[in-house]
């Protein structure tokens, strides 16, 4: 499961194109540091980041102004004037309080959905998850592995439509029934890990990813896509050297089991790895291998790797 894209008030934001549009369905483009200083901050949304902080992640050390993060943060805020998004803290740094949710970089997600349509969502699988326990036990000729198969699909099926939508909490509180009479089910709590990544919850999400890892044959698609995943949270949470070696293992283990999206998917992964060092020519290089396998099986992956592309071309020219 991929997250893509933010979306918070009228506003729908693309950090890997920078690209943002506006409930009127007006497009605009966040470039360079603008989109860099976005994305960090949203991903960050649970604490207040220091300037030096954001000078370290977004300009890497180099020696600029002390006007340039206020700068760049007067650009955001002036590009969605009428919601408050970036707050200050004074001798803190800055803070992103925008509501903000994820979805999917090829749609836009619904409109979050509220506690008591949360309670009443969940009620309804509950009794639709018993009825169809019921229902199979009757079904000549149906074993009880077989029941339970049908009803682990139906859940994550069920998940999967409220994560794309964005309503995360909905997809976490699904995964979650699903994981109750089936603790170590992998591709349920690969999916949670991701949810958990998405709504910043790195800590559980690095939980249920090893517990896949550690639980899955050596070579095994389970042990690729955990690898994958455990990649982009220590990613997140800054630990670069771990998340290099869980990429090249998801790479590796990919290549051996001959998905060549799940190659793709974790190119992209190293591909991120190397911008975050600032070695552009080393993600373009993932990237390319990329959006070469996209483009024989999944066009729409491969115009977004292309605009991913695009924007560190602009990155390395502006550096």
């Amino acid at each position: 499961m991929r997250f893509e894209a933010y979306r918070f008030g009228d506003f729908r934001f693309e950090p890997a194109s920078g690209a943002v549009t506006d409930g009127s369905g007006r497009s605009f483009e966040l470039r360079g540091k603008a989109c860099s200083l976005l994305t960090y901050l949203i991903e960050n949304r649970d604490r207040t980041v220091s300037k030096d902080k954001l000078l370290a992640a977004i300009w890497r050390g180099r020696v600029v102004e002390d006007q340039a993060v206020f700068q760049v943060v007067s650009e955001l805020r002036h590009a969605f004037a009428g919601l408050e998004t970036i707050r200050t803290h004074r001798g803190k740094g800055y803070r992103w309080v925008a509501a903000t949710y994820v979805t999917g970089g090829s749609r836009c997600a619904r409109a979050p959905m509220r506690p008591a349509g949360m309670r009443l969502a969940i009620s309804v699988l509950l009794t639709l998850t018993a009825a169809l326990v019921a229902a199979s036990s009757h079904l000549e000729g149906s074993t009880a592995s077989t029941r339970t198969v049908q009803i682990d699909s139906l859940l994550l099926n069920e998940a999967r439509s409220h994560a794309i939508a964005g309503r995360l909490e909905a997809a976490e509180a699904v995964l979650r029934i699903a994981l109750s009479s089936k603790p170590e089910h992998a591709e349920a709590n690969l999916e949670l890990g991701s949810v958990l990544l998405a709504t910043g919850k790195t800590e559980a999400a690095r939980h249920r990813a090893y517990g896949v890892y550690e639980r899955s044959a050596d070579g095994s698609r389970e042990r690729a896509e955990s690898a994958l995943l455990l990649s982009r949270i220590l990613a997140s949470e800054g630990r670069h050297d771990q998340a290099d070696r869980f990429g090249a293992l998801a790479v590796v283990l990919a290549s051996k089991l001959e998905d060549i999206v799940l190659v793709a998917a974790s190119q992209e992964q190293i591909a991120s790895l190397s911008e975050a060092r600032g070695m552009w020519d080393a993600a373009d290089a993932n990237l390319l291998v990329a959006q070469q396998i996209y483009a024989a099986h999944c066009p729409e992956n491969a115009s977004r790797v292309s605009r991913i592309r695009e924007r560190l071309a602009r990155q390395r020219d502006a550096a």
